[in-house]
């Protein structure tokens, strides 16, 4: 498999991280939804490096959040299934800051809920 982008995140993983590791998974979960880690991307490493920090930019400056939903916690299972299901979606839709973010955003409710 020589894609970029793969989501790791089995259950196997996730039962066996310990608390303080949830920021890494959180990371891993905003990555999967970043344009410049999949492999629609079509810069190389100083593409990726300025992609990100426009990311960030538009971020502080640019992105509104709304509320979280009140949503019943997924199931393991389901969550992995959500994430890898909503991808597919995302790969059609990416290469803008607003995709990304709003899928992220989506994609850490789902992880943490």
């Amino acid at each position: 498999m020589n894609k970029r982008s793969h989501l790791f995140v089995t259950e196997k993983i996730v039962k066996n991280l310990p608390e303080e590791k949830r920021s890494w998974v959180l990371h891993y979960v905003e990555d999967f939804y970043t344009l410049a880690h999949n492999f629609v991307f079509e810069g190389g490493l100083p593409s990726h490096i300025l992609y990100e920090r426009q990311l960030e930019d538009y971020l502080k400056e640019e992105a509104v959040f709304s509320e979280k939903e009140n949503k019943p916690a997924m199931s393991l299972t389901a969550t992995i299934r959500y994430l890898r299901e909503n991808h597919e979606k995302y790969l059609i839709k990416a290469g803008n800051f607003e995709t990304d973010i709003c899928y992220i955003y989506k994609a850490v409710q789902a992880v943490s809920s």
